[in-house]
């Protein structure tokens, strides 16, 4: 059965839409449409990927990574990744705001940002070897 997790909205994204709606708003007030309708196409297609992006890992020991209906599927066979790693970015106070995995498999590197109550149990099923 495969295992499917979402990924984490950090707080940070929620300013970047903030900013480029406020930014597609005064466009389409100041009667420049065609910036108007640009940045409001950015904010679909960011809203789209960060909405929309799962992590799925399915019995026969793959990852999937998908990010919603703009993008292709990434397909990765467990075994072959390289290096798992976690990393603590942004800390603040000795807090760490930013948590994610950091995957290298065939000199390409993917971070996965699965929701927090998640991510141990993503990590431990990236590291067994069975």
């Amino acid at each position: 059965m495969n295992k499917v997790f979402t990924a984490r909205v950090i707080w940070y994204h929620y300013i970047y839409f903030v900013l480029l709606s406020g930014l597609a708003i005064s466009f389409f007030m100041d009667n420049f449409l065609s910036l108007g309708v640009l940045f409001i196409s950015w904010l679909i297609y960011m809203l789209e990927k960060t909405f929309h992006t799962q992590y799925t890992i399915t019995p026969e020991r793959t990852l999937i990574i998908s990010q919603g209906k703009f993008f292709k599927n990434r397909t990765i066979a467990i075994d072959e990744i390289e290096s798992i790693d976690e990393f603590y970015k942004l800390k603040l106070a000795g807090i760490s705001v930013t948590e994610f995995i950091l995957i290298k498999h065939k000199k390409e590197y993917y971070s996965l940002l699965p929701a927090k109550e998640k991510k141990a149990e993503l990590f431990q099923l990236l590291t067994n070897k069975e």
